[in-house]
Order: structure tokens, then C-alpha cells, then sequence
């Protein structure tokens, strides 16, 4: 059996594509039933074969039977009416389970829940990990409101075009971030010139220590991101952002309030995880 750090850097980075040709070890029928679970999102209500098939670009026969076999084992549910499968529970308790091995949220929350009141109404702090070309929030929390900006646990946003993603590249091993940068020039509109942007990025945040989107990630939002640091067992780098509408996050207020204490937190969680 091969030991963790002999496994595919795609497998360790949790990208969900297939290594290379040729690995005896690796089981291709298992990796087509995950990916199947992977391309539903957290606003997808319902996805029908059709669709499965057009995101995973496996074929639709390939596509029926992965639903069917997957349908009988609980993880997806098949819904009659509109011929669709939706996520079964087993799903909830893989993800479940993998959120509570997160010890870094329960940490967080305290601290991002104090930025997150200072910060006020209709502005939301974020907790996010990479997936692939995405970041993935593991947690979130924003002031009491009936308005604000909702992007809620699992959701994913854009690596590429997002503050935490450009954190995220600063803070990652350097042959993490080549091959992630040689995806996003592939895969990506724009993609040469998309990494040229985010290489100077990169070392805009080496320099300041945060990143800073202006309404480039979604209209009239602002956010500002830092990277948060592999440390101890703990080898995963994390993205920290505060975000909300752009009338309330100004660059200058971004900048001058918000990332101090965004720092200030990222410093006062490595004080509280285990060495």
C-alpha cells in the first residue's frame, strides 16, 4: 500500500480528478461515483441524469448506472415526479463528519463572530478551503440582520476571481500553486492573463498580508481576505474574508479596519491550535 506522501498531488489537493494513466492502485469506477456526488451544489434542486452527465462528462449510460447504484445504497434519492436525484442523507453524514475533524471552526467562530458584529448589518465573515478550481466555505457567520449577504456552509466561489482564492495561492506550497496556476490558464476564460493577475496578486499579499476585491467577484460587494497558515498537523491553508454590500465596505474602510483585524484574528488562532 502506498503511504500518504507517495499519493498523486491531485489526490492530496483534493481536486477530485483522476491521476494520471497507469496507477494500478487507483479504483476509476469509485473516483466517477464521487464525482457524481461532487457536482451537486448547495442551490441545485435536483439534478436529472441529463445534467449529471453534462457536468461530469461522463456518458449517459456511464451516468445511469452511477445514479443507480448510488440510489441503492442511500446517497442519492430519486425523485419520480420530476425525474431528478437529489443528495441522500449518507452524503450529510460523510460531510458532517468531515466538518467536525475541522477543529479550526470551532476556534474561529468566537473571533469571526466579533468581526462579524463590528463589522455590522448586511456583512458576512467567511471560513473557506480549496476544492479543485473553487473555495469552499466551511463557515460563516454575519451580524444579527434580516438583510445581508447570504452565502451559506458549502457554498463555492471562484478561486481565480476571489480574495480567498488569491490568499489561498500566496500561502499554498509553491508546487501546489504551479499546478493550480497551470489549471486556471487552461481552464478558465482569460486564462494567461488571469494568472498574470494573480501572480501579482500574490505578492501584493506578501506585502500587505491581505487581498482585496473590489466588486470583482460579485457587483456592488467588497471583500477583503487573509490567508490563514498550515500549522502543526494541521498542513491546510485557509482563507479568512469579510465581505458585504460596497456602500457599507469601502476600500478605505476595508483596508483600514476591517484587514487589521482580520490579521489580528489569524495571529490569535495560531496562538489557540495545537502545535
Amino acid at each position: 500500500m502506498k503511504k500518504r506522501s507517495e499519493l498523486p498531488q491531485i489526490a492530496e489537493a483534493g481536486d477530485g480528478r483522476a491521476p494520471l494513466d497507469g496507477d494500478r492502485q487507483f479504483v476509476a469506477a469509485l473516483w466517477r461515483g464521487m464525482e457524481v456526488l461532487r457536482v451537486f451544489g448547495p442551490r441545485d434542486d435536483g439534478l436529472s441524469n441529463q445534467e449529471i452527465a453534462a457536468r461530469t462528462g461522463f456518458s449517459p449510460s456511464t451516468v445511469s448506472r452511477l445514479t443507480y447504484t448510488l440510489s441503492v445504497m442511500g446517497h442519492l434519492r430519486y425523485v419520480a415526479r420530476d425525474g431528478r436525484y437529489r443528495l441522500g442523507m449518507p452524503v450529510l453524514g460523510l460531510g458532517l463528519a468531515c466538518l467536525a475533524g475541522l477543529a479550526i471552526r470551532q476556534i474561529a467562530h468566537p473571533l469571526m463572530q466579533e468581526l462579524a458584529d463590528f463589522a455590522g448589518p448586511g456583512n458576512l465573515v467567511s471560513l473557506s478551503m480549496r476544492e479543485g478550481l473553487s473555495m469552499t466555505y466551511i463557515h460563516s457567520v454575519r451580524a444579527e440582520t434580516q438583510m445581508s449577504l447570504s452565502l451559506d456552509l458549502g457554498t463555492r466561489i471562484n478561486l481565480a476571481r476571489s480574495s480567498a482564492g488569491r490568499v489561498w495561492l500566496a500561502a499554498c506550497p509553491d508546487d501546489e500553486r504551479e499546478a493550480v496556476l497551470a489549471r486556471i490558464a487552461t481552464e478558465e476564460a482569460g486564462g494567461p492573463a488571469l494568472v498574470r493577475s494573480l501572480r501579482e496578486g500574490i505578492e501584493s499579499v506578501r506585502t500587505k498580508g491581505y487581498a482585496l476585491n473590489i466588486g470583482g467577484w460579485r457587483p456592488g460587494v467588497n471583500v477583503v481576505a487573509v490567508p490563514i497558515a498550515p500549522q502543526g498537523s494541521d498542513q491546510t491553508v485557509y482563507a479568512l474574508g469579510c465581505g458585504g454590500p460596497s456602500y457599507r465596505l469601502t476600500p478605505e474602510y476595508l483596508e483600514g479596519e476591517i484587514a487589521p483585524r482580520l490579521l489580528d484574528i489569524t495571529r490569535r488562532i495560531a496562538a489557540s491550535r495545537p502545535g
